[in-house]
């Protein structure tokens, strides 16, 4: 039983093409034949039979540098000057390693990035940057040396200043080891990083009433979905378009557009992408951003593959583009039309933007992966930049109170008038029960005697008036009193001036 696992674990660990620089030992706790670009407690040492912990400091100073062979623990294989480069030789397994997963078992996935932002420096070699040390340190010290003679004799001039300016090192490539248990017989190519960055998107200018707002999608709103998966891989540090090993793929992401008032004038936008990596980038196929329908807009953190793939393509964002315009580092960026900007201003009623990423879906691999900035390493979100107008304040609706008529007969004919209105247009749309409006109160007062005639003519033309507006006043009760005043005293004379 001992010799059969030794057997699958030397098999498993001939696969793993370690490349040059990092100790052929270095392994994963379960999985001896897989390893990380960066320090990590996942790591073991496999030399000499065991699987020893290994401090971070040491995995950085040995482990994953061209130093190994300097490590304490390293044991130069038997077989290393007859076997080919990159294998690890089976004797320098443990014979009680647990049994590795059945490579028919592993998940077929493109390869990932898992370099850190510092391998770039000089490699990460503390060796190199001894050996710069003391180059500069030789060099400002013969520079001495050759002036010193001069300024003794006094020959430099009085307040000279010798300027030394030391070389700056060039940073090295590091390539991207895939752990083999992915792979799955797969041979990764290494791509390095760009030797320049791209430059930053510049910064739009503003004119009047302009904004700009830069949106990002939620981590549980950008990744991509595959033909051979069931479910979505939002979240994921990879944004993967084309096809690999016979599978589709598609990067997908959703732009919350609710910091965009409803009515706006969008003037500019665009998506905005960094490539992550060109492993799997062969020559030909093209590679495009398609805005979805709005149907697609719900649930999409939960969106399947078949969703994506079958998801109403509104329009192509455009450029399309081909393999020498991908690249590691590099930003794209897809511009919209009018058109598609005149789409975009649709949407912001739903406060929604999907849009789908595609690529070649037949042929061999061909295979680009942009970042989603989650997961870890280099900052590269996905960004929609967008340039708008902001509509105008509308004019504010005030209601008032429709004034009160005059008198009695001016409400019978504004009666006479709505019922005529009512009649011809229609009967208007009450006031829900929530408006309040004022209303003046009712003052009651006692009937005067008409004085005269037409005094007794007007009382009873208001009468006939509220007759028709209220109907027959109800009497009284017998029980009700009305005040009513006295008759007014007469003066009483004063005494006469004469008296």
């Amino acid at each position: 039983m001992s010799g059969s696992i030794d057997k699958s674990a030397a098999e498993a660990a001939s696969k793993k093409a370690v490349p040059r620089g990092y100790c052929p030992y270095l392994g994963l706790r379960r999985e001896p034949s897989s390893i990380f670009l960066e320090p990590t407690e996942d790591h073991r040492c496999h030399a000499g039979g065991g699987r020893e912990e290994i401090a971070a400091d040491h995995q950085a100073a040995f482990c994953l540098t061209p130093a190994f062979e300097s490590c304490p623990r390293f044991v130069t294989p038997p077989a290393e000057a007859h076997s080919p480069a990159g294998e690890r030789p089976a004797s320098g397994l443990a014979a009680d390693l647990e049994p590795l997963a059945d490579a028919g078992e592993a998940r077929r996935v493109p390869p990932l990035r898992r370099e850190p932002w510092h391998k770039g420096l000089l490699g990460g070699n503390p060796g190199v940057v001894l050996s710069i040390a003391l180059t500069a340190l030789i060099l400002a010290g013969g520079i001495y040396m050759f002036l010193k003679g001069p300024l003794a004799a006094g020959s430099s001039p009085a307040g000279a200043v010798l300027l030394l300016q030391t070389p700056s090192p060039s940073p090295t490539a590091t390539s991207t080891v895939l752990p083999a248990a992915l792979a799955t017989g797969v041979s990764p190519t290494s791509t390095p990083l760009p030797a320049s960055p791209t430059p930053p998107t510049p910064t739009a200018t503003l004119g009047p009433g302009q904004r700009i707002v830069v949106l990002t999608p939620a981590s549980q709103s950008v990744g991509w979905v595959s033909s051979g998966d069931r479910v979505n891989h939002f979240g994921d540090r990879n944004l993967h378009a084309g096809v690999f090993q016979g599978q589709t793929y598609h990067g997908a992401m959703q732009f919350i557009l609710a910091s965009i008032p409803v009515g706006s004038k969008i003037d500019q936008a665009a998506v905005e992408l960094v490539g992550l990596s060109g492993e799997n980038l062969e020559n030909g196929g093209r590679w495009s951003l398609r805005l979805l329908g709005p149907e697609v807009d719900e649930n999409w953190s939960s969106a399947t593959y078949d969703l994506i793939h079958n998801a109403t393509v509104v329009d192509t964002i455009p450029p399309e583009l081909g393999p020498q315009e991908l690249a590691a580092g590099r930003v794209n960026v897809f511009t919209f039309t009018p058109g598609q900007r005149a789409e975009l201003e649709q949407r912001l009623g739903t406060a929604r933007l999907s849009v789908r990423l595609d690529g070649p879906t037949e042929g061999g691999d061909n295979l680009f992966t942009w970042d989603t900035g989650y997961g870890g390493g280099r900052p590269g979100r996905p960004v929609l930049r967008v340039i708008y107008q902001a509509p105008p304040t509308p004019t504010p609706f005030v209601i008032t109170v429709t004034p009160s008529p005059a008198d009695v007969i001016a409400a019978a004919a504004l009666a006479a008038t709505a019922t005529y209105e009512a009649t011809v247009v229609g009967t208007p749309t009450p006031l829900p029960e929530n408006v309040v409006t004022a209303t003046p109160p009712v003052v009651v007062t006692n009937t005067p005697t008409p004085e005269n005639v037409a005094t007794a003519e007007r009382m009873a033309a208001e009468g006939t008036a509220r007759a028709f507006l209220y109907g027959t006043p109800t009497l009284l009760p017998s029980n009700v009193w009305t005040a009513t005043p006295g008759p007014a005293e007469p003066e009483s004379p004063g005494p006469s001036d004469g008296a």
